[in-house]
């Protein structure tokens, strides 16, 4: 016969349980309460700091973009007076515009960021294609500003040329819907088909003066070309990386490009000298008078507002973006119609003013989706 003894209660279970009364259950139960209720104040304030923080983040991109759109107006008012004046060759101009873009990042970006000891950039982590056009934008963008001064040296029309070198901000608007997938409303569409129907009014009022020829026209298209190459450029590199890694980057390209052409621009000379059978001649590559003052100064403005643009790409859409910075151009085509007197068309009244609508009805539709 075996015997099964009953199941023996363990002390602690008998322990637990008898701890197990009502009274200290809700006293548990209100601890609990407690602390949700206090994350989820937490999660509120911190919402509530996240709102408080993007409403700054937009003002200060707003007030950057104003910024931008006033120093590339005055850049591009620079270099107009610059080429009509007519008192540079080729390496002058470069040397002037080259020069220009350095110090600019040098004095207005790299040194207050810095520190005078880093003078010498680092070479860039980062390998990828972005990375590398990045760093041509420098010499793209020396390369337009000489064609499109050799264009208004030709022609008239530098309100004409001025207003069809809008045309460039198209590339990162169809990059933008088409490569980035950013979606195009209505209200969008309406705004881009509105500026840029002004441009084409601009361009038919500048034609039917006479102030444009075939050759004008084909640097004005290059011009078209390379700056829609480097502004789209521009908007890629901020929508996926930091405005620090693209002042360090463009920093690099413009050293780049000024050492090249510190050893460049002498031998241009010296074969020069040497076909001619003249001597070498310092002020044929860098010469001072007004004419390379205004291109300096005009370069010296546009690269120190470009890196204030770079932190404003994270902010709005390329296809809002692009059209509203062409309101620069508002600046040199008043210019050329009131001090060089350029003849004034209903064409170009009516392209004008479209292209402010536009750009201010793009404006207005950025803010309210945001």
């Amino acid at each position: 016969m075996i015997l099964v003894s009953p199941p023996q209660k363990k002390t602690g279970d008998v322990q637990f349980v008898s701890q197990l009364n009502p009274q200290k259950i809700c006293e548990c139960q209100q601890k609990m309460d407690n602390i949700h209720s206090i994350r989820d104040n937490t999660e509120v304030a911190e919402m509530n700091g996240n709102e408080h923080k993007l409403k700054i983040l937009k003002w200060k991109s707003i007030i950057f973009l104003f910024i931008t759109i006033t120093g590339w107006g005055m850049s591009a008012i620079f270099a107009i007076i610059a080429f009509r004046r007519n008192e540079t060759n080729l390496v002058q101009s470069l040397s002037a515009l080259v020069f220009g873009k350095y110090f600019g990042l040098l004095f207005f970006v790299r040194i207050p960021e810095y520190g005078a000891r880093y003078v010498v950039p680092p070479i860039p982590k980062i390998r990828s294609w972005v990375i590398f056009f990045v760093m041509m934008i420098p010499l793209f963008s020396a390369i337009a500003y000489v064609l499109f001064g050799f264009a208004v040296q030709n022609d008239s029309g530098a309100t004409l040329i001025q207003t069809m070198c809008q045309l460039h901000s198209l590339f990162p608007i169809l990059f933008g819907i088409f490569v980035l997938k950013e979606k195009i409303s209505r209200s969008k569409a309406l705004g881009i088909f509105i500026m840029f129907s002004g441009c084409i009014l601009l361009g038919i009022g500048g034609d039917l003066s006479g102030e444009l020829s075939l050759g004008g026209l084909v640097l004005t298209l290059i011009c078209i070309f390379l700056w829609g190459s480097t502004y789209t450029t521009n908007i890629i590199f901020c929508k996926y990386y930091s405005s620090k890694q693209f002042n360090e980057t463009i920093y690099f390209g413009i050293s780049l490009l000024t050492v090249a052409w510190c050893i460049a621009a002498p031998s241009i000379e010296l074969l020069n000298a040497q076909h001619q059978s003249s001597g070498f001649n310092v002020e044929n590559v860098v010469t001072l008078n007004l004419a390379t003052m205004f291109l300096f100064v005009s370069q010296l403005t546009n690269e120190t507002v470009s890196c204030l643009y770079a932190q404003v790409g994270k902010v709005f859409d390329a296809s809002i973006l692009s059209p509203v910075t062409q309101l620069y151009n508002v600046y040199p085509i008043l210019f050329c119609i009131i001090y060089y007197q350029e003849t004034v068309t209903i064409y170009k009244v009516i392209g004008c003013t479209l292209t402010l609508v536009g750009a201010m009805y793009l404006g207005a539709v950025t803010n309210s989706k945001n």
